[in-house]
């Protein structure tokens, strides 16, 4: 598809200006790539790498809060971020204004927004929600997507020890 091919290139050129050490300006980037494709998991991923890096361990929770995984760093992390929000679901979901399509996020992600908001409609009587993004008929990111292309790389970023 042209637009994963867009998407591809895209996240090469971010993940080659992160190497360059432009890590604010791939911040940008990221961040722009996640609000145009919001499910796209590669892409959180990433943004936790980011903040996780740059010694930001609370908002790469943030972006790692969908992203499964049983890595003490990013367990902790999603710990961290959690009690930042006073363990508050409607505080994350307003933190996190996810403005994707659920049913195209993997089940981990779908089941863990599908809990905060559950929780927020419990404590509060409602979930904030947010107007959707529409993008086409892209859907979530290849298995082997940007995560696939830091490990393979050599480089830092998805090399950390798992204790």
């Amino acid at each position: 598809m042209k637009s994963e091919y867009q998407l591809d290139h895209q996240l090469e050129r971010i993940f080659t200006k992160i190497g360059l050490g432009m890590k604010l300006k791939a911040d940008i980037e990221l961040q722009n790539v996640l609000n145009n494709r919001p499910e796209e998991m590669d892409v959180w991923y990433m943004l936790g790498e980011l903040y996780y890096e740059a010694g930001f361990i609370d908002a790469a929770g943030k972006y790692w809060l969908f992203y499964p995984s049983n890595e003490i760093r990013v367990v902790k992390s999603v710990d961290l971020y959690r009690e930042s929000m006073n363990f508050s679901a409607s505080r994350i979901l307003k933190d996190v204004k996810f403005r994707g399509d659920k049913a195209k996020l993997p089940k981990f992600s779908r089941e863990i927004l599908e809990e905060l908001e559950k929780e927020s409609i419990e404590n509060s009587g409602k979930a904030p929600t947010y107007k959707r993004i529409q993008h086409g008929k892209e859907g979530n990111s290849n298995s082997n997507g940007l995560r696939g292309m830091i490990l393979n790389q050599g480089c830092s970023f998805g090399n950390h020890n798992k204790s």
